[in-house]
């Protein structure tokens, strides 16, 4: 009996492994199909890729759902071209770092940064948002978005705040960048953008842009060092700031965004994430109160109040 189980086991595992180091090889040949111009070899790919599909799911070849596969993913490569660009670029510095020596390739920095508010705004379609999670209690609340990029959540802010005052975006990226992607008008009274690498330039400059109530970081506070000091400074620097939201990739799914994340947080500037086990330990430091809320079907929204 053990015998058998022991067997077993050794089969899921070597399933496992083999499936592990083999799926990586699917991101390539999503980018090459978007990109190849000979028909027959693009149409060796597909046959490829959905005959791996169906593998996969249990689907018999050849069969109506087979073909209805097939459709949903033309569709999927048709309408992600950025997300698996960057994903690809994500995989190709990853090689970089590793095999090189912790050597970059500028033109793949470049691809995977240009991609980046693309992937972003293509992602979002797989999201199921919970729109009680941006509410805020205060009336005409104003709100600093740090790592702001393309303001890929103030839709969210904005639809459940009716009295939102004002929104600022700080980001390192430029003006023009910001303004290609964002999904919203800006205007100099209510919505409007400030280009400043919070980390290293002069943050005394943004005193002058905005009095805030909250202070929102999404998807940011893995790319800092130290954020219990950048917080701090923001903190002096806006004391009217008595809320704090953190929006971050949920580790627990580890069948969605959350699959891989740690690793990909080893590789940006602060090599870790900030999850529910690091995070009471920032709110401490803070002399704050943390509480949590299911932001989306991948996300968790960290909320630290002044006690």
């Amino acid at each position: 009996m053990c015998k058998n189980r022991e067997e077993n086991q050794g089969e899921r595992f070597e399933q496992f492994m083999c499936g592990l180091l083999t799926a990586y090889r699917w991101v390539p040949l999503l980018a090459s199909i978007m990109r190849e111009q000979n028909q027959e070899l693009r149409t060796g790919m597909w046959d490829q890729l959905v005959y791996k599909m169906c593998a996969e799911m249990n689907i018999r070849p050849g069969s109506t759902e087979c073909s209805e596969l097939e459709l949903m993913l033309r569709a999927f490569v048709t309408s992600n071209g950025d997300w698996i660009d960057y994903t690809l670029a994500d995989m190709s510095r990853y090689a970089h770092k590793i095999l090189l020596k912790g050597m970059e390739n500028k033109q793949i920095e470049l691809k995977r940064y240009d991609s980046y508010p693309g992937r972003m705004e293509q992602q979002q379609k797989f999201l199921r948002w919970n729109p009680e999670a941006f509410s805020i209690d205060d009336d005409g609340v104003s709100i600093i978005d740090i790592g702001c990029g393309s303001f890929p959540y103030y839709k969210l802010f904005d639809n459940n705040n009716p009295t939102l005052d004002k929104y600022l975006g700080v980001d390192k990226r430029s003006m023009e960048e910001t303004l290609f992607n964002a999904p919203c008008t800006f205007d100099e009274n209510r919505v409007f953008f400030h280009q400043l690498d919070v980390v290293l330039g002069n943050k005394a400059v943004l005193k002058d842009l905005i009095i805030p109530d909250v202070l929102f970081m999404g998807e940011f506070i893995h790319c800092v060092i130290d954020p219990y000091l950048l917080i701090l400074d923001l903190l002096n620097l806006f004391p009217s700031i008595h809320e704090i939201r953190i929006l971050e990739v949920s580790l627990d799914n580890q069948g969605g965004l959350g699959q891989a994340f740690e690793f990909h947080m080893q590789e940006h500037v602060a090599k870790h994430t900030f999850s529910a086990k690091r995070l009471p330990e920032l709110a401490s430091k803070l002399n704050m109160d943390m509480k949590t809320r299911a932001v989306s079907s991948q996300h968790v929204m960290y909320i630290l109040e002044k006690k």
